[in-house]
Formats: structure tokens, C-alpha cells, sequence
């Protein structure tokens, strides 16, 4: 069996989390969805070193989260 490549995806919007979720099945990834910044720090934190990549929308519920994607950048990373 292969290993599973696992990306965390921030999305708020549904339809949105459907298409990116289906688009990267289909690729051979394994998608994780977050429907918030604080979600997704708080699945890089528990789960370090499991996620390749990370695919965030960057205004969320209508605002943008200015501090989030800085922190999910510097967890990711510190995590791979």
C-alpha cells in the first residue's frame, strides 16, 4: 500500500470544501477539511508531520483571519 499523502484544507464555504475535497480525492490525496483558521491550527498542532500541504482561503465567514494563516504557516512548517 502506498503511503497516503494528506492535505489540510481551510474552507468555510461547503460547496467550496466539496469541489477542493472531490479534486483532490480524485488526485490520490487524502483531504482533511477545516472550516475555520483556529480549526486548522488546532489540527496541525495535533497531528504534526502528517500533512503535506496546505490549501487555506484566506477570507473566511465574510473576514479575513489575520493572524491564522501566519500561524498555520509556521505550525505546518515546523511540523514537516
Amino acid at each position: 500500500m502506498e503511503d497516503q499523502l494528506f492535505i489540510l484544507v481551510v474552507e468555510d464555504d461547503e460547496q467550496i470544501q466539496t469541489i477542493v475535497e472531490d479534486a483532490l480525492t480524485e488526485g490520490g490525496f487524502e483531504p482533511a477539511v477545516a472550516p475555520s483558521g483556529e480549526e486548522a491550527v488546532t489540527l496541525l498542532r495535533g497531528h504534526r508531520g502528517k500533512y503535506c500541504a496546505l490549501v487555506a482561503d484566506i477570507v473566511l465567514r465574510g473576514r479575513k483571519w489575520p493572524n491564522e494563516p501566519e500561524r498555520s504557516t509556521r505550525i505546518f512548517r515546523s511540523s514537516t
